[in-house]
């Protein structure tokens, strides 16, 4: 059993580092989305 969760560990860390770089990366290009999102609806 300690061989598995051994084996998962790394994993858990790239999952959180990919999470981590998205809200980074959203938080980054912010400033360039602009003020109102066009959009139809009929």
């Amino acid at each position: 059993m300690g061989k598995n969760k051994k084996s998962v560990l790394p994993m858990n860390w790239l999952l959180l580092g990919f999470i981590l770089s998205l809200y980074v990366m959203g938080f980054i290009l912010y400033p360039a989305l602009p003020d109102m999102v066009p959009s139809h609806w009929n």
